[in-house]
């Protein structure tokens, strides 16, 4: 990510989105076979008594906080999408590039819809499966991250051609 707010920056922002979505799902996973293991597991005591292996409530909240992370998806993807479009503005651009941004985009339409099928089939196997069905924002995003690329692309580049016209004028 050489220059900021460049149509590079997309292909990222869809990998990242990628990484944390597979790192949500495996997280999850973790926590929910843990706490299924534990569940009603104790230790006994040399006096008699028994306490539980594992404190419940902290996996909970583990849960908890994965699920928060799913909550805050949308917003972590508009977030560094509206950054890379003000410093596309800032950034002022020569309109050549715009044509170099319109070939980017088409090699991203063929590799972005790699990016769900790869999270899908992560997300359908039978070990992941429980937890990717909670986590419903991040499959949002992933089955639909083609087309969501696809309108912040454009907005990038419509971006960068206001940009270019900009620096025309005060130029």
């Amino acid at each position: 990510m050489g220059n900021k707010g460049s149509i590079l920056d997309i292909f990222f922002i869809a990998f990242l989105v990628l990484v944390v979505g597979i790192v949500l799902v495996v997280s999850m996973t973790v926590l929910n076979k843990v706490s299924d293991a534990t569940e009603n597991s104790t230790i006994k005591l040399g006096n008699g008594s028994t306490i539980p292996l594992l404190n419940q409530s902290m996996l909970d909240r583990g849960k908890e906080a994965l699920q928060t992370f799913d909550n805050m998806m949308p917003f972590l993807l508009v977030g560094l999408v509206l950054i890379t479009v003000i410093f596309a503005f800032l950034i002022p651009t020569h309109p050549i590039f715009i044509i170099f941004s319109i070939i980017m985009i088409m090699i991203f339409l063929i590799l972005i819809p790699q990016f769900s099928n790869i999270y899908g089939q992560i997300v359908t196997t039978d070990t992941l499966s429980d937890a990717g069905n909670q986590l419903t924002y991040t499959n949002e995003i992933m089955r639909n991250l083609p087309l969501i690329i696809l309108i912040f692309s454009i907005i990038l580049i419509i971006v960068v051609f206001i940009a270019s016209r900009r620096g025309e004028i005060a130029g």
